[in-house]
């Protein structure tokens, strides 16, 4: 090619390029792509004004081994053949709306495009009764396939059955992950970019997994502290008098220990422009503990003004306004632009009254610490975190097993339990594969396969099945696994034409007394107050004695006081447990709305019991706490009770240290709180205390179905003792390299 002075080129963009910054923007993460293409959906039903609910749907379709997809539907105003080609073909087109002004995200000019990332990706869409497809490669070469009036078949495949609408195809490339039903919805359901879509009467989410038939409602409810904001008022931004801000801070019902990587934790300020929330951050309090009371809400749509402005100037050719230089919207949807001189003027301007919450809420807890030092507060508010994990999980893990004696209901035609496991690196693990008896025979056996491999051994790859101890309709084996990296695996197991599968996250390396069992005097639930996990489902057991089942009926009517907390079995059938001659039936509720505190009733006929249901974070079980306690407590070095939060009304575990105990005092009064020696004494004395819980449940689920001589009982408790001991004292030792200091036992009490 000849070349001459004064020649002007545009700068080529490659195939290569294209695709490089596609896959910046989107990091791999699939989530990313559906939250642009729900967005996406949640825009074109503002621009249409429709006035019945924007419903938006989100199919996955994997099978193992083979390629997998994911298509989002919407029901919206559609695209020509010519708008599918100006929106798709073009980058840093300025044709969302947004440039204009309307009520629209957008501003990149790459918007669903960069979904390429993941692999060929079909644009299909009906508008005025013409059907355009799109086809767009990974190197960002696109063909027009069809534009033609729109058929029954193209509605039936598009999932519009009548008027407009559009259907966004992925075809996933080889390497890019498809994440599990569970991880898909809570990943979703919470991401702070959705928030508003899920939580807007006016849509409809949903997420359908075709190879398990299951569709799951995604929705989100602000939590029930927003309405009643700790602090609220308009900002003035200093360098820009003419910008409007909008703050409301409300304190969560729990503190988040979260970091900003979490795109779903409940703290944190969401910075909204006129239609789209760009970040949830903490501003320059992410570093601060009690920063993580906090949640709120800045509006800010002089952010877009802002975004506009620079576009038109550049485009204008124009010279740029010194107060807006840079873009304020980050190219890899990562927040604003934190050097834009608005983006840091906003800033202090939420940070002034941010910081003077969170310096309340330190004063707070100097002031509510009687027992421990705050040092020594914060490592047993660490370690009550943690081993809450660890007791749950284990409890997790026993009503699993228990959901499949007889009576149970459906079971899948094999089942992995838990589906959801920790394991730490030194220690082995165990899940357990259930098939039913009625598709495989005791001695066959089951496949058991990891993918990723490399994270766990699987130490018995085909292990072979045998009668279920309390089920003659199942059948059981254990698959045995031994952890060797720190990272998560799908663990599958095959059988009799079927498959389960369960994740394990490996983690780095962490006297018996007999329980009676009172049966019901009339119907109640058998605990008086739950926790369920934010967009998780719960467990709750109704029990009534035998007589009244037999003057009323077996059928249990369920009931919730608040939307917060969906009753997903309205009825529930009592069984009779024969060996204690009393009834008991399982509900399920759902966790839709942090920190709502429900009323949920249980009816049989005329009769009525209730429980209260509260919704949290991610803990689906009771929350524990420590307290060193001045009290001599002989045997035992710690005790557990059951006590109410006096600020949250909730139920939740004391367990209590005795440092008069002749293990502790000694230790205490000659190195202090903050030694070693006394930090390891702690951790034995809790993991103590922790085995003894489960191992009493466990002994109340299945003493009459299983042997449990003083051997087995100690056994279990030992077992436990020795998973929750490594974990314990890593938790309370994690802080000693700082100075230490002395507890002064003349205070205690």
């Amino acid at each position: 090619m000849k070349v001459r002075v004064g020649d002007t080129w545009m700068v080529e963009y490659t195939g290569r390029a294209f695709n490089q910054d596609a896959q910046e923007a989107m990091s791999g993460d699939i989530v990313r792509g559906l939250i642009e293409l729900i967005t996406n959906a949640d825009d074109a039903y503002a621009e249409g004004a429709v006035s019945e609910v924007g419903k938006i749907s989100i199919s996955v379709d994997r099978s193992r081994g083979a390629d997998w997809s994911v298509v989002v539907r919407d029901r919206a105003i559609g695209m020509s053949a010519t708008e599918l080609v100006e929106k798709i073909t073009r980058l840093g087109g300025r044709t969302s709306g947004f440039e204009r002004g309307e009520s629209r995200r957008g501003n990149l000019g790459r918007g669903a495009k960069d979904v390429a990332a993941f692999g060929e990706v079909t644009f299909e869409s009906i508008r005025d009764h013409r059907y355009a497809r799109l086809l767009l490669r990974q190197d960002g070469n696109s063909t027009l396939e069809a534009d033609e009036r729109a058929t029954a078949s193209h509605r039936e495949t598009m999932g519009v059955p009548r008027g407009n609408g559009t259907s966004v195809t992925i075809r996933a490339r080889a390497g890019v992950r498809c994440p599990r039903r569970d991880t898909l919805k809570t990943r979703l359901s919470g991401h702070y970019q959705l928030r508003d879509v899920l939580s807007d009467p006016a849509r409809r989410v949903d997420l359908h997994m075709v190879n398990s038939s299951t569709t799951d409602s995604l929705i989100y409810h602000y939590p029930a502290v927003a309405a009643t904001p700790t602090f609220e008022a308009d900002l003035a931004i200093e360098g820009y008098p003419e910008a409007k801000a909008h703050l409301r801070i409300w304190r969560l019902p729990d503190r988040c220990d979260e970091g900003p990587e979490s795109a779903t934790r409940p703290s944190g300020v969401l910075i909204k422009g006129k239609r789209a929330i760009y970040d949830n951050t903490l501003f320059g309090f992410e570093n601060k503990p009690s920063a993580g009371w906090f949640g709120g809400k800045l509006e800010c749509a002089f952010i877009d003004e802002l975004a506009r402005q620079h576009d038109d100037r550049l485009a204008a050719g124009a010279p740029l306004d010194p107060r807006n230089n840079v873009p304020i919207i980050s190219r890899r949807r990562d927040g604003l632009v934190p050097n834009h001189p608005f983006a840091r003027a906003l800033k202090a301007a939420a940070e002034a009254p941010l910081g003077r919450l969170i310096a309340e809420e330190e004063a707070r807890a100097r002031d509510e610490a009687h027992i421990e030092d705050d040092r020594a507060r914060l490592a047993l508010d660490r370690l009550a975190r943690e081993l809450g994990q660890l007791i749950n999980d284990e409890l997790r893990e026993i009503e699993a097993e228990d959901v499949t004696g007889p009576g149970s209901g459906i079971v899948p035609p094999i089942r992995l339990v838990p589906e959801s496991a920790y394991a730490y690196l030194g220690e082995d693990r165990t899940l357990s594969a259930i098939v039913r008896a009625d598709i495989a025979a005791p001695g066959d056996s089951v496949e058991v396969t990891a993918d990723p491999e490399g994270v766990v051994e699987i130490l018995d790859t085909g292990p072979r099945l045998a009668a279920h101890p309390r089920n003659p309709d199942l059948l059981i084996t254990q698959v045995r696994l031994r952890p060797i990296d720190a990272s998560s695996t799908i663990i599958s197991a095959s059988g009799a034409g079927h498959t389960a599968e369960a994740i394990v996250e490996v983690r780095e390396s962490r006297p018996i007394e007999r329980i009676e069992i009172e049966p019901p005097e009339t119907l109640e639930f058998e605990q008086p107050t739950y926790r369920v996990g934010l967009n998780r489902e719960k467990s709750v057991v109704i029990r009534a004695p035998a007589q009244l089942v037999a003057s009323v009926g077996a059928t249990a009517v369920v009931s919730s006081s608040h939307d917060g907390v969906a009753v997903r079995t309205p009825t529930v059938e009592l069984k009779l447990d024969e060996e204690f001659e009393f009834y008991r039936g399982v509900a399920r509720v759902e966790g839709r709305t942090l920190g709502a505190s429900a009323t949920v009733r249980a009816s049989l006929s005329e009769i009525s019991t209730t429980t209260r249901v509260v919704v949290t974070q991610k803990e689906e079980g009771v929350r524990y706490k420590i307290k060193l306690v001045d009290e001599d407590m002989n045997p035992y070095r710690a005790v557990s009770d059951v006590v109410t939060d006096e600020t949250t009304g909730e139920q939740l575990r004391l367990l209590k240290v005795w440092v008069r105990h002749p293990s502790l005092r000694p230790v205490l009064d000659t190195d202090g709180v903050h030694s070693r020696a006394a930090r390891l004494v702690i951790a034995e004395a809790v993991a103590d205390v922790a085995a003894r819980l489960v191992v009493r449940e466990l002994y109340r689920k299945r003493r009459g179905l299983e042997e449990f001589t003083a051997d087995r009982l100690y056994l279990e408790h030992y077992r436990r003792v020795t998973r929750f001991l490594p974990r314990t004292q890593q938790s309370l030792l994690a802080d000693l390299e700082q100075p230490s200091g002395m507890l002064d036992m003349g205070e205690l009490g």
